[in-house]
């Protein structure tokens, strides 16, 4: 496939780039993640284990067995929010060691950081929105994400079901998606690079690895149909924070869905993403923890590789340089109002006649 292209740069990004610099110059600190980061990632992993534990030895109780579950989800999610994501994009350590260890926490849970890494970190943070290149908006069509994306009669009543399609969401992908892209060796379109048989090898063991703790070790002191329905009721509670949280960053009204022309789009890389993007509920510190910052999407995308626990503190910078530049800003006071927003703009995908040119 034949990847867009961006436009000469205008000055933004080298601007931004050279206020954060100095800010973090001022204040002797560096990108990368430090001892909150490594505190936090102690307390989930030990949350993760304590749950898991508890749930697969020691619980027979029914309703013991749903709170503990649900726990054990919650610390899951901030697996996937606040230790992986960080590893992932090379933010959670200035060693690299611990980030390729920090990264394979996504293998633990049943995922693929190689097969992330070419998604998200690749497709996602580079094309953000873009249809038919950006990974994320991908659905099989159960949703219309993108007003781009041609529309089904099923999806005039999207803003109903979406939350049984968030849910299935991290099924679907660790035990079908991630198998499919290396059978088909693409991404969609994209081709994917060869991954050699060392991280094959890494995939497939923890893969491996997962289903054996996940579902076979249970089936030894649980009903296999128990272990089953726990397996699926954990995935989708996962599954549906992880695509909510996501999708409020991208999929909302105030959001733009460009295209190119004559293979080019019509901001420079910098630009286009803070008009893809959105941010929500900044001045919520618990939630800003239980995220890993990524309610500071805006502040994500235009510095990836910066460790998560940073947004808040360079969030005033960016939105000062955007109103510079005249480049729109757009923040979500609480959490509730970009869930709103995002249930009225599905609804709004879901009109036959829509379609966008910008």
């Amino acid at each position: 496939m034949t990847l867009a292209k961006f436009p000469q740069k205008t000055g933004f990004y080298k601007t931004l780039k050279l206020r954060v610099d100095e800010y973090f110059a001022q204040e002797n600190l560096h990108y990368h993640g430090n001892w909150q980061i490594f505190l936090k990632s102690g307390i989930i992993f030990t949350g993760y284990i304590t749950c898991y534990i508890s749930l697969v030895f020691f619980t027979h109780n029914i309703w013991v067995a749903l709170l503990i579950g649900f726990l054990l989800s919650q610390f899951y999610v901030m697996i996937g929010f606040n230790i992986q994501h960080d590893a992932n994009h090379n933010s959670y350590s200035n060693h690299s060691w611990l980030n390729k260890l920090g990264s394979l926490s996504l293998d633990f849970v049943g995922g693929s950081s190689e097969l992330w890494k070419q998604a998200h970190n690749f497709l996602h943070h580079t094309y953000t929105n873009i249809d038919n290149i950006d990974a994320d908006m991908e659905t099989l069509s159960l949703l219309r994400l993108n007003p781009h994306q041609e529309w089904k009669p099923w999806h005039r009543f999207q803003h109903l079901y979406f939350v049984f399609v968030y849910a299935i969401l991290l099924f679907y992908w660790i035990y079908l998606s991630d198998f499919q892209k290396l059978i088909t060796g693409k991404i969609g379109d994209y081709k994917l690079p060869n991954l050699g048989y060392k991280r094959l090898t890494i995939l497939f063991s923890f893969k491996a690895f997962y289903i054996f703790y996940a579902l076979i070790l249970p089936s030894f002191f649980h009903p296999i149909s128990h272990v089953i329905i726990a397996n699926l009721l954990i995935l989708g509670m996962v599954g549906f924070n992880l695509s909510i949280i996501f999708n409020l960053a991208h999929i909302m009204n105030k959001n733009e869905f460009p295209i190119t022309q004559n293979q080019y789009l019509q901001d420079e890389w910098a630009i286009h993403q803070v008009k893809t993007t959105a941010n929500f509920a900044t001045n919520n510190w618990f939630l800003t923890w239980y995220l890993g910052g990524l309610n500071f999407q805006i502040e994500h995308h235009i510095f990836p590789r910066m460790s998560h626990i940073h947004y808040p503190i360079i969030h005033r910078i960016v939105e000062e340089t955007c109103q510079e530049f005249n480049i729109d800003y757009v923040n979500y006071d609480t959490i509730g109002e970009a869930v709103i927003e995002h249930i009225n703009y599905l609804q709004y995908l879901g009109n036959p006649q829509l379609t966008v040119t910008n």
